[in-house]
């Protein structure tokens, strides 16, 4: 985090930091990504898995995460060394992603590629089950670098039992979900039985991820699209907007 002395009042006000995140794969170049500069190994676990081209943790054998000044600019280099399977499926994929989104959406070559089938998600139980009493303001209590700058969006794993199990924060919605998931992939009880809640507004590349990732329950603190009400409930994933005032809006199928 960076200050910066208002003339105003004279107080000091923190801004977030935001800088250039390039991944390469295997030596070979695949993205750069605007990103806040934490939590970069659950990002590229998180980022590489919505891109189908890891599905566990085992797919990468090291990530070697190099700070670099480029123009007088702090910028990171994520060298990632891929198991041969994942660098296959990288090969196969023939994507080639230069952006600052993230979002799973922006650099795809067709509008089939946006618009095709995803897998069918599987409600365990129903999304009513989640208690979302005071959802908000839990989540605003545990955004420690978003109190200081107010800047930040947050990606986090909510379970049935009511528990907020892991947060993730960034400057980017779309990172601050790849950072969640990718931290979940990780952990051996990963996503069972949790739902995401997301503070930022709820589009269409939110949905996808949710659903690759297989969450069942998307919860959100702004309205959702009506592209992503459609794709969401053609899919089976139930969303929800949480509203200021506590309100509860549900679409399922």
């Amino acid at each position: 985090m960076n200050q910066l002395i208002t003339s105003k009042a004279n107080q000091p006000r923190v801004l977030p930091d935001e800088a250039p995140i390039a991944i390469t794969l295997n030596g070979l170049n695949y993205a750069v990504m605007m990103a806040t500069p934490d939590d970069l190994d659950d990002f590229a676990y998180g980022f590489l898995f919505g891109e189908n081209i890891i599905t566990t943790v085992v797919d990468i054998h090291d990530i070697d995460c190099q700070p670099v000044c480029m123009h007088g600019s702090p910028a990171y280099e994520l060298k990632i060394t891929l198991a041969n399977r994942a660098f296959a499926q990288l090969k196969n994929k023939q994507r080639q992603l230069v952006g600052s989104s993230g979002c799973g959406i922006c650099g795809v070559k067709a509008l089939e590629q946006v618009l095709k089938p995803q897998k069918q998600i599987i409600q365990k139980f129903p999304a009513s089950a989640f208690p979302l009493t005071d959802i908000r303001s839990r989540i605003n209590q545990l955004q420690r670098k978003n109190q200081l700058s107010g800047a930040l969006h947050a990606a986090a794993l909510l379970t049935d039992q009511g528990e907020i199990a892991l947060i993730k924060e960034d400057i980017g919605r779309h990172n601050a979900v790849d950072k969640l998931f990718g931290a979940a992939l990780k952990n051996p009880k990963g996503l069972d039985n949790c739902a995401m809640v997301i503070t930022s507004r709820c589009g269409s590349e939110l949905v996808l991820k949710a659903i690759n990732y297989g969450i069942a329950t998307l919860i959100s603190f702004a309205s959702p699209s009506q592209f992503a009400v459609n794709y969401a409930v053609k899919h089976g994933l139930v969303l929800v907007h949480v509203n200021k005032n506590g309100q509860l809006t549900y679409w399922d199928n």
